[in-house]
């Protein structure tokens, strides 16, 4: 799809990382963009939203035994009762216009497990599973969907897991894995 100036891009977990620079690129373009994660209120302004990027999410690092039940509804509430959420509300306005694009961000971890995050992986997995079964709903239409699974990605959350070893621990579990950062050059251009 096409970013201009005509362009309404909702983006969810865009105050650093992934989704912050979403925006940026996003805005560069000249697209209206919102940071929000009322998306009623976007239609409301908007009348529309051409671009759907659920980004918000959380992390954490722990073993099985360690990772409370509270934690572990945390983790799927972040990352995909949100995703869930957001998406059913925007659909309705995209299928009216006869467009848009909806993007989860998930994970390399919503494809490989690693060891002492199993709430994380199954989250991650969880929203690679949604989004394909949406894939699926939305074929003949002019809405499409896709995931996103970087690996290690340089952000505040990676920079405060286990000492910012983040990038050694998908080296070990994920063979050819590479932290991606926008001064590395890897970053991903909406």
């Amino acid at each position: 799809m096409k970013i201009d100036a005509s362009t309404v891009v909702v983006i969810t977990g865009a105050s650093s990382g992934i989704g912050a620079e979403c925006a940026v690129a996003c805005a560069q373009k000249g697209a209206s963009v919102v940071l929000v994660a009322r998306i009623d209120a976007v239609a409301t302004t908007h009348g529309h939203i051409d671009v759907l990027i659920n980004n918000a999410g959380r992390g954490n690092h722990a073993s099985v035994e360690d990772t409370p039940t509270t934690q572990w509804r945390s983790m799927f509430s972040v990352n995909v009762d949100s995703v869930f959420w957001l998406t059913s509300r925007a659909l309705p306005l995209m299928k009216k216009a006869d467009r848009g694009h909806i993007i989860a961000i998930s994970s390399v971890a919503g494809r490989y497990g690693h060891p002492f995050n199993a709430a994380y992986v199954a989250a991650k997995h969880a929203v690679v599973g949604f989004i394909a079964a949406l894939r699926t709903e939305l074929v003949g239409t002019n809405v499409h969907a896709t995931t996103i699974c970087p690996a290690g990605v340089v952000t505040e959350w990676a920079d405060a897991t286990e000492g910012g070893s983040i990038g050694a621990l998908y080296a070990r579990a994920i063979p050819r894995s590479r932290m991606i950062s926008r001064e590395k050059g890897l970053g991903i251009a909406p």
